[in-house]
């Protein structure tokens, strides 16, 4: 029998709903879990709602002194996209394979020490 999955909470905008969907029907998630990924799904329309908000405005507007600064939106939008980041990795749903990058990581830092070697030896004379 196949496992039911739980229908997205009520109140989520499409973005947060299709998150839902998408973790929950390839996920088994705890109830800290599903709390954790209804506040990313929370975020993840906020996100949305952000973007939407910003299309066709300028980058910059006027500040209180009447000098050019960017658009407050745009923060928001930054930190609002790091929250949903840390809320998605406190759900630890990694499925990926992350092999490569490890490798990648393993050999930067192995030149780099290898660099810096090169370059702390005496120098001759």
């Amino acid at each position: 029998m196949p496992k039911k999955t739980p229908p997205a909470p009520t109140g989520l905008a499409s973005g947060g709903r299709a998150l839902w969907r998408e973790v929950v029907a390839n996920h088994e998630l705890r109830a800290d879990h599903r709390r954790i990924l209804l506040d990313a799904c929370r975020e993840a329309d906020l996100v949305d709602d952000l973007q939407a908000a910003l299309k066709g405005s300028p980058r910059t507007v006027k500040g209180s002194m009447g000098q050019e600064v960017i658009h407050p939106l745009i923060s928001e939008l930054r930190q609002h996209r790091m929250a949903l980041n840390t809320l998605l990795r406190g759900l630890s749903l990694s499925d990926t394979d992350t092999s490569a990058v490890d490798q990648r990581r393993a050999t930067t830092a192995s030149a780099m020490v290898m660099a810096k070697q090169r370059w702390s030896k005496p120098r001759p004379a």
